[in-house]
């Protein structure tokens, strides 16, 4: 071999010879070893072969745990070693098992083995000698026939070929090497088989690869598909040498600048935030998405900033005021400082990179960091079983008589968005997590949240798939919060499944109580059987307590003595109305910490958060934890009291003296209440994982190893019985079950289920426990059977399968199987998941002033002008004020009788004609009087010309008086125009008001002013118009006068709601713009805070204005829309309950009910706002709507078909609003709200074909 240079390199196999070459040794080396060091970070996709995405934590820790002893030559893992890497497989295959070809050949065959001829043989057959085929084949025993052979000489195969002939060199090349000279050679076992295969004659009868498109078996087949990728790879590796040996000096720079990132990073008091980490292979460069930034935390100094750049080979490191550059000269690496000044200096190398590192380190830090030693995990080798207990900031492993474990694993993990690219991130070894809009972090609360999720999943997946690397597939058992919803966490189930030999799920609350059965607490109590445990647990919403009570077994007591025979019963969880760990941590932080860790992290991992993990805001703000913040957390958590009295209603439900009562918490959010004995309260005897101690010491005496029973909670639907939806139960009230895995337990159904016809297929909503809290899953049944040509009463089978990947099991059978279009269903539970877009109720159309002159409302055939209606309704109240103030309005007169003759008419009545100076005679007659008094001379009066022409006295009373049929006629007249005018913001200072109206409507409001607001004549107005004319002026909203206005807040603010106030008040809000209306909606809103009627007529009052405004309830902020839906509910809630125990309710009652269900209906078009804030409390997965959905099932269950059939019946109820929905006869007895308002608020896709047709105002 000839001496060579770098610059005479043409060929990959020159890099191994080169290593024999003591002048350039020292070059190839480099390049083997930076490519080996990058390699070895990397973690390559087994279809593309290109490194995939890693997280900055995981690749410092495998560069601090990779800087051991240096590997020798012979096992670097260089370019050729990771292609062979990729292939091996995939070559050992083809070479066992090479693709053929047929091949048709022609040959002289034995006749009695010809199979097959062509027209060649024919041809043959025809130049032998003889006059028939008798005589030509006498001749000869053979003839040319066809024979079919197989052959290697294919396309891929060609591929294959020359592929290894390239493989065979380079390996040929490595064991000419000295320097990679080993006592066992790398695939030495791939390099004899190639060459063993190569030597085969029927290879070397396969020609040359000349193609340069591969064909459809090289793309396709998943070993020949290795080998062309393998091979584009292999045919570039002349060119990538070239590339390493040109950037030498840019691949140090880039090895020296991790080296020295993964030193610091070792240092606890260095948090680095947390990012994706990309690797660019062929370059062998190391980016991140965004700039590597940190802090350190030295003791006694604030914060320092950290930041390392890597510039055109020029490292820059600066913590604090102390600015680094490591310069690299021909010869040299130099660390210089900020004003040039040269600090130390190292020859430029590979092996050199050590030292500099520590010296860096010694320059910025000052000491060696105290975590260097332990930059690995051992993983357990045992085979035992395993108890683990998943966190987001620790995962607790624990095997029965070991050492509890908290291993390097955290379900915490983000996804990245940058470049269109969504970039998954473990979390695990984090010690800094930027939250923001382009970083989605996933962590426990998302896990036992009963989320749906593909970010979610991925996480499952990725952190199960961690968890076996790091125990092995052994049994396990994993401990899972009391409060999880068993149907939301088939995913988890499922991976656990699959990767470990026994998964088993063990509540939380069993293993606290099986762990405080070790200790000496358990010893000295004197426990007895039906004894009551609450355990206490906190979810980020809720917080709960779980029933569980003692049983006594007498079989055990002598098997188990140091347990006392006792096993648990464990009841589902229950709702406490304590605060949260959300809330409490909410308390506990400033606004702008809360806002970023707000869902992420619960009341206890915040506690343990503290530092160890920084939280930096969107806008890379670092956002330190308080000072002190654990003894803050420990304050508030005392202050979260407990009510006694929801701890006795349970109690007295399992017939339980309170004095056998105990508690224990798993949550630092609860402390002991005052008002529980002190020996009551269980402290916790250690970590919950070491209960598999106990487990494992016990579980053989007892039988099938039963530690504790389960009771299931309720589980129903909803389905149709004549016209209503009702509840069914799937479970209720069943004995408890042994969580025995892989036990199928059935479940015994009396009640028979039937299925509609003419449907495609059937979807049940699922709700779960007494509280009936509406789960993300339904049951979906699927058959060619479906859609039914009748309805289909059918008998169900249900089982439940102890930490099955779904537990339950479901199967309909029809009743009557002789003629029964199919034999059985087996239901599929399903999740329902996010839905895209979510329905929200339409608002009506909204007419214009050119709509009013010709008006239909669709009942009435013919239309109407409105706006001549009103004018004559404007000129009654102008008419009113005139004869009012002066007595005479030229309709109606005021006159003196004295001195008139009367006579008695046939019929025997009395009348008289009176001499009126401008309409000369006018008739008076006893039957036109209110009250007939012959002796009254002055009266008033209405003046109209009889049939003849002459004048007539009509509407006869005392002076000054108004007649009492006016009093209703005014009434009934003048609404209906007002209420559909004055509507949806319109007014008088619009520009498209006709200018007589307005007018007109200008002298109606000042004499409805005059009438209501002049001190001299108000006495004299009847209470009936006065009301009216207040009315009047109220449906004017914007219009109003100021001094009804200041009358409204006059009202208002006595609180008083039982007069006239509820029937102004919605049409004066209008759209809430005027600052008088913002006045009166901030008193309303008070009220609305409040409990009983008063709330009660505040919420009506909301209803109607809701829908005479479509921008009203768009101007409800969050902290509005809460208290107004939370009064909602409770309001709801009355209405159901009075109803039930009410025998015969009035039409108010039903109209109340009505009203609030306007209301919501309203407030559920506020999924278009524009806050998201807002919008999101009316999502699908709203607690609030939770609830609200809960109590409109109820409230149609109990009272629909009531309902209906006062809509139906009763003109005194009427509904509002009104539909054009396509509702099926099932559905016939609900009323038309109610089943709307369950489209919307389950997110039905019916909700799309509802339309509002119009809003009917009857004050």
């Amino acid at each position: 071999m000839s001496e060579l240079t770098c610059l005479d390199w043409r060929e990959f196999e020159d890099l191994y010879y080169a290593l024999d070459d003591q002048n350039i040794r020292g070059d190839a080396e480099q390049i083997l070893r930076l490519r080996d060091w990058f390699n070895g970070l990397c973690t390559f996709d087994p279809l593309t072969s290109l490194p995939e995405s890693s997280n900055l934590s995981s690749v410092l820790q495998s560069i601090a745990s990779g800087s051991g002893e240096e590997k020798e030559l012979s096992q670097l893992n260089d370019r050729f070693s990771k292609i062979i890497q990729q292939v091996d497989l995939a070559v050992n295959e083809i070479l066992f098992n090479p693709r053929e070809k047929m091949v048709r050949e022609h040959s002289f065959v034995p006749v009695p083995k010809v199979k097959h001829v062509d027209s060649k043989s024919i041809q043959w057959l025809s130049r032998q000698p003889g006059r028939n085929m008798r005589e030509k084949m006498a001749s000869s025993s053979k003839i040319l026939a066809v024979v079919k052979n197989t052959s290697l000489d294919t396309s891929e195969n060609r591929l294959f070929k020359h592929f290894l002939l390239r493989v065979e060199r380079v390996f040929l090349a490595r064991i000419e090497t000295q320097s990679l000279v080993a006592e066992r050679p790398l695939y030495e076992e791939l390099l004899s088989r190639i060459q063993y295969w190569l030597a085969q004659p029927e290879v070397k009868g396969i020609g040359y690869w000349r193609s340069l498109s591969p064909n459809n078996v090289l793309l396709q087949d998943k070993h020949y598909r290795k080998v062309w990728s393998s091979w584009q790879e292999l045919r570039k590796l002349d060119e990538t040498l070239l590339l390493d040996n040109k950037n030498s000096d840019q691949q140090l720079s880039t090895y020296i600048f991790w080296k020295i990132l993964a030193y610091l990073s070792q240092h606890k008091e260095v948090k680095l935030v947390e990012q994706p980490t990309l690797f660019q292979y062929d370059q062998l460069e190391i980016t991140t998405v965004v700039l590597i930034e940190g802090r350190v935390y030295l003791t006694g100094q604030p914060p320092q900033k950290l930041i390392i750049r890597l510039d055109n080979n020029l490292v820059r490191v600066q913590l604090g005021k102390k600015r680094l550059q490591l310069k690299m000269t021909a010869r040299t690496i130099d660390v210089v400082d900020h004003s040039g000044t040269a600090l130390a200096s190292y020859m430029k190398g590979f092996h050199k990179v050590d030292r500099l590192v520590v010296e860096v380190n010694r320059l910025l830090v000052g000491h060696e960091p105290n975590s260097l030693q332990q930059t690995t995990f051992n993983k357990f080798v045992e085979h035992d079983p395993v108890t683990v207990e998943i966190g987001s900031l620790n995962t607790r492993v624990k095997i029965a008589g070991k050492k509890t474990h908290v291993a390097p694993l955290r379900f915490l993990r983000q996804f990245w968005q940058h470049q269109d690219e969504n970039y998954p991130v473990d979390c695990s070894l984090s010690s800094a997590l930027q939250l923001g809009d382009y970083a989605e972090t996933i962590t426990c609360k998302h896990l036992w949240n009963d989320n749906n999720d593909s970010m979610l999943n991925v996480s499952i997946d990725s952190y199960v798939h961690s968890l076996k690397d790091l125990i092995g597939t052994r049994p396990l058992t994993y401990l899972v919060p009391d409060y999880l919803n068993e149907l939301g966490t088939e995913q988890l189930r499922r991976s656990l499944n699959l990767a470990f030999l026994d998964a088993r799920p063990l509540p939380m609350s069993i293993a606290s109580l099986l762990l405080w059965q070790r200790g000496k607490s358990f010893e000295k109590t004197d426990i007895r059987d039906g004894d009551l445990f609450f355990i206490l647990d906190s979810s980020a919403d809720n917080l709960y307590m779980i029933p569980v009570v003692a049983k006594i077994q007498d079989s055990y007591k002598k098997r188990l003595p140091e347990m006392k025979g006792v096993i648990w019963e464990r009841h589902p969880p229950l709702r406490l109305s304590g605060s949260s760990s959300m809330e409490l941590v909410e308390k506990s932080l400033n606004i702008e910490l809360f806002s970023a860790v707000e869902g992420l992290l619960s009341f206890d991992e915040v506690f343990e958060a503290v530092g160890r993990l920084s939280i930096v805001s969107n806008d890379g703000k670092w956002l330190d934890w308080p000072k002190s913040l654990k003894e803050k957390l420990t304050d508030i958590a005392k202050s979260n009291q407990l009510i006694k009295g929801e701890f006795l209603a349970e109690s007295r439900r399992h017939a339980v003296s309170f004095d056998r009562v105990r508690m224990l918490s798993l949550t630092r959010t609860v402390k002991k209440p005052k008002w529980l004995e002190p020996g009551a309260w269980l402290n916790n005897s250690g970590l919950l994982v070491d209960c598999e101690d106990v487990i494992q010491n016990n579980i053989r005496f007892v039988d099938s190893g039963i530690l504790w029973r389960d009771h299931l909670p309720q589980l129903s639907t909803r389905t149709v019985v004549d016209g209503i939806e009702r509840d069914f139960f799937f479970v209720k009230d069943v004995p408890p079950i042994q969580p025995v895995r892989g036990k199928e337990v059935s479940i015994e159904l009396d009640e028979k289920f039937v299925l509609s016809s003419g449907q495609n297929y059937y979807e049940l909503p699922l709700f779960l426990g007494t509280s009936k809290e509406r789960t993300k899953h339904s049951i979906r049944l699927e058959s060619q059977a479906f859609p039914l040509t009748k309805n289909t009463e059918c008998l169900l089978e249900l089982s439940y399968t102890y930490g099955a990947d779904q537990p339950y099991k479901l199967i309909f059978i029809p009743n009557e199987r002789k003629n029964a279009e199919f034999r059985r269903v087996e239901a599929r539970w399903t999740t329902s998941g996010k839905k895209a877009e979510v329905s929200s109720p339409t608002y009506p159309r909204i007419y214009a002033w050119e709509d009013f002159k010709n008006y239909s409302d669709g009942v009435k055939r013919e239309p109407q002008d409105l706006l001549d209606w009103l004018e004559r309704e404007f000129e009654k109240i102008v008419a009113i004020r005139d004869f009012v103030f002066s007595g005479d309005n030229g309709k109606r007169i005021t006159i003196n009788t004295r001195g008139s003759e009367w006579f008695t008419d046939r019929n025997g009545s009395r009348c008289c004609k009176f001499q009126h100076p401008r309409y000369g005679e006018i008739f008076i007659h006893q039957s036109n009087y209110e009250d007939f008094d012959e002796c009254r001379y002055e009266i008033s009066l209405d003046i109209v010309r009889s049939n003849k022409g002459n004048w007539q006295a009509r509407s006869i009373t005392e002076a000054g008086l108004l007649p009492k049929e006016s009093k209703y006629v005014f009434s009934n007249s003048y609404r209906f125009p007002m209420l559909t005018v004055w509507n949806n913001g319109n007014n008088l200072s619009d520009e498209s008001v006709p200018q007589k109206f307005k007018v007109l409507a200008q002298q109606a409001v000042e004499a409805a002013t005059q009438l209501l607001f002049s001190r001299l004549h108000r006495e004299d107005l009847p209470f009936e118009i006065e009301r009216e004319l207040q009315q009047f002026l109220c449906y004017l909203h914007v219009d109003m006068p100021i001094e009804m206005t200041n009358r409204l807040i006059a009202e208002i603010d006595k609180g008083d709601m039982l007069g006239s106030l509820p029937y102004q008040l919605p049409y004066a809000l209008g759209d809430v713009h005027a600052d008088w209306q913002k006045s009166l909606m901030k008193t309303l809103l008070k009220l609305v805070s409040n409990r009983g009627l008063k709330a009660s007529k505040a919420l009506d009052i909301l209803s109607i204005a809701a829908w005479r405004e479509p921008k009203f309830i768009f101007g409800f902020e969050q902290k509005q829309v809460e208290p107004i839906l939370d009064s909602l509910v409770n309001a709801l809630q009355f209405d159901n309950d009075d109803l039930k125990s009410g025998d015969k309710a009035k039409p108010v009652r039903w109209n109340s009910l009505l009203r609030k269900l306007e209301l919501l209906l309203a407030l559920i078009r506020l999924r278009d706002s524009d806050e998201p804030e807002v919008s999101k409390i009316f999502s699908l997965e709203s607690k609030t709507i939770n609830a609200v959905t809960k109590i409109v099932e109820e409230i149609n269950t109990n009272h629909g078909a009531k309902l209906n059939k006062q809509l139906a019946q009763a003109r005194a109820v009427k509904s509002r609003v009104k539909f054009e929905l396509n509702k099926p006869d099932t559905m016939k007895n609900t009323p038309d709200i109610l089943y709307a308002l369950r489209l919307y608020l389950t997110g039905d896709t019916g909700a799309n074909l509802i339309t509002i047709s119009g809003v009917v105002d009857d004050a």
